[in-house]
């Protein structure tokens, strides 16, 4: 195996474990949460968890697929891998972001809002400190031109024409 099909593996693999890890945390917290009625000190914890934990498990079945797609060495969800990898840290930044910002402008709202964002986003945390979505698009985006490139033939891969 050479060093691209073997890197897009990894990336899949990784993908694969992060993606998992995160989805079972989610079910976690989910299955924990629907145990507990209280809300009273918290206002809105419940609507602001269940619609951040759902963002956040779509963001994990789509990188899963695509996990299991590089695994495949299929490198066709490249894009689509470091199109959703953006969009959920961009939805982490503006989540948080957002929550400092709404901690001003509704005060009373703000301890459940908060609350619910770190309990549905610590499927995260594993992404985060593996910097996962920072070197995982770098290395699949390289291997899977490689491949392309070792599939169009010799004549492709020196100079880019025949």
């Amino acid at each position: 195996m050479n060093r691209a099909k073997f890197a897009l593996a990894l990336v899949g693999v990784a993908a694969i474990l992060l993606a998992v890890l995160g989805l079972l945390y989610n079910a976690m917290t989910v299955t924990l949460l629907l145990g507990d009625h209280g809300d009273e000190e918290t206002p809105y914890f419940r609507q602001a968890f269940f619609v951040m934990s759902a963002v956040c498990v779509a963001c994990y079945v789509v990188i899963a697929f695509c996990g299991i797609q590089f695994v495949r060495q299929r490198p066709g969800g490249v894009w689509l891998f470091g199109g959703i990898l953006i969009l959920e840290m961009l939805y982490f930044m503006f989540i948080s972001v957002g929550s400092v910002v709404f901690m001003f402008w509704r005060q009373d709202m703000a301890a459940g809002i908060a609350g619910a964002m770190g309990v549905a986003n610590g499927g995260l945390s594993p992404q985060l400190l593996t910097l996962f979505p920072l070197w995982a698009p770098l290395v699949a985006g390289w291997a899977a031109r490689r491949i392309r490139q070792e599939a169009q033939g010799p004549e492709f891969n020196s100079a880019g024409s025949v």
